[in-house]
């Protein structure tokens, strides 16, 4: 198996690799982007955040502002109820770093990104009947509390703090990181950056710290960071968070934020989010996808095969994309307004540019998830900027103003299908109209990844103009 192999094997219609960047002996060696992606689009990261988040904390350690002995109380600037307060201080930096807080159970963004109260309080509520330092189980609010304690350390957000030592020298572009309600960086998901600015954090740590010449991080950070410090094989995902589980879903070890195997070790985010880095080939390589969790986890054991065998890069043919015409020549019984008969969803297709051409239809609608609009060329993606609604098919994402490629197309005479891909995040979604030759139409709606349900129930609409 090589690159182009690997690629070929993880590409499907509406799930597969978006870009895949690699770095080896020292250059730049591979940079591919399906159709659609490109160099200067950022893409969702999900919990590889995580492992930017332990690159600040090692910064501030560097530096004085924190040691990994701190407690979380002594952090948290804030009141605290006894509870909270035993809590607090019976968790050191060095145990969220690890993920072994005593909890039972562990959080996902899932949850916590449709929170408007405090996150910090939220995590401190949860039970924790176990003992700090011991055994693993994996949380993204554990990582928001490193978020908060280098924030309420520093002064600054993580976003704020690294933008001087990490984003401005490597070269970072087109960032952006989601904060919770009380302004603190999202610590465990919410970072979007480009797949060539993943690649690089790589580079920094397969360097041990170093970037052109200048050291911007401790080489004994990055061996600490990198060593497996707890078995992280009894950890499993539920749908919603992460519980204990003798089998587990994992075999890794882990070690600051990182995951650790024999042969490389990354950052990992829901979707396909990767970061690998393998000193022992000198490579590093950035992925970015949209592959549900079961081709995940397989990506990295496949994509170690290929480093094991020493392939150098070949430069990947680009994935041809399906341009079959549509047998259709009218889509007349899809363009108006249709409405639900209680009112709780509805859409409306209007044709865009010259008569008689059908250039691309513009889409808006409802349904009971939220709204969507968006342009949808006529056989051909047509991109434009509007809503990503629909939080629960998007792992409790939500976003006011998304780019969109989208294509519409009529595989029969009593269908249109829309397919809308989210440029800078793994999600994928279909809009199905199916007429049966009376005024009604049929929607479905659904998406490629989730965590939870990835479809709506059909939806009967009636036309109303």
């Amino acid at each position: 198996m090589n690159f182009h192999d690997l690629i070929t094997a993880y590409s499907g219609r509406r799930t597969g690799l978006h870009c895949l960047t690699v770095f080896q002996r020292g250059k730049l060696v591979g940079e591919w982007y399906a159709p659609g992606r490109r160099r200067n689009l950022p893409h969702m990261l999900h919990s590889a955040t995580k492992s930017f988040v332990a690159t600040a904390i090692g910064m501030a350690v560097r530096e004085g502002r924190l040691s990994l002995d701190d407690t979380l109380a002594e952090h948290l600037h804030r009141e605290l109820t006894q509870q909270q307060a035993l809590r607090a201080q019976r968790l050191r930096i060095r145990d969220l770093l690890t993920m072994r807080t005593g909890h039972e159970t562990g959080s996902s963004g899932v949850v916590w990104r449709g929170l408007r109260t405090s996150w910090v309080d939220e995590y401190l509520g949860e039970p924790q009947p176990g003992t700090p330092g011991e055994e693993f189980i994996y949380s993204s609010g554990t990582s928001h509390m490193l978020s908060v304690c280098l924030h309420n350390a520093t002064g600054q957000s993580v976003l704020e703090f690294l933008e001087p030592r990490l984003f401005t020298p490597l070269g970072f572009r087109n960032h952006a990181w989601s904060a919770d309600p009380e302004g603190y960086s999202s610590g465990g998901n919410g970072l979007t950056i480009r797949n060539i600015d993943l690649l690089k954090w790589g580079v920094l740590y397969l360097q041990e710290g170093i970037w052109n010449g200048a050291r911007l991080l401790d080489q004994q950070w990055v061996r600490e960071s990198s060593t497996p410090l707890v078995d992280a094989s009894h950890s499993s995902w539920n749908g919603t968070g992460y519980s204990k589980d003798a089998a587990g879903d994992a075999t890794e070890s882990y070690g600051y934020q990182l995951w650790v195997r024999q042969d490389c070790y990354y950052a990992s985010g829901m979707f396909g989010q990767f970061c690998v880095v393998s000193p022992d080939t000198g490579t590093v390589v950035a992925v970015n996808a949209a592959l549900p969790r079961e081709h995940s986890q397989s990506f990295v054991t496949d994509l170690a095969t290929v480093l094991d065998f020493g392939q150098a890069v070949e430069s990947p043919a680009e994935m041809s994309r399906d341009l079959t015409l549509s047998e259709a020549d009218s889509w007349d019984e899809f363009l108006g307004s249709f409405e639900a008969p209680d009112g709780t969803s509805s859409v409306t297709v209007r044709r865009i540019g010259p008569a008689g051409e059908h250039q691309a239809l513009r889409v808006h609608g409802h349904s009971p998830l939220g709204e969507f609009e968006f342009l949808a060329g006529i056989e051909e993606a047509a991109e434009s900027y509007g809503p990503m609604p629909m939080a629960e098919l998007h792992h409790s994402y939500r976003a006011e103003r998304a780019l969109t490629s989208a294509t519409a197309k009529r595989p029969s005479g009593t269908e249109l299908r829309i397919d809308i891909d989210y440029l800078s995040a793994p999600f994928r979604d279909e809009l199905i109209l199916t007429t049966n030759g009376t005024e009604d139409l049929l929607l479905d709606y659904r998406t490629n990844v989730n965590s939870q349900a990835t479809e709506l129930p059909p939806i009967t609409l009636r036309r109303v103009a």
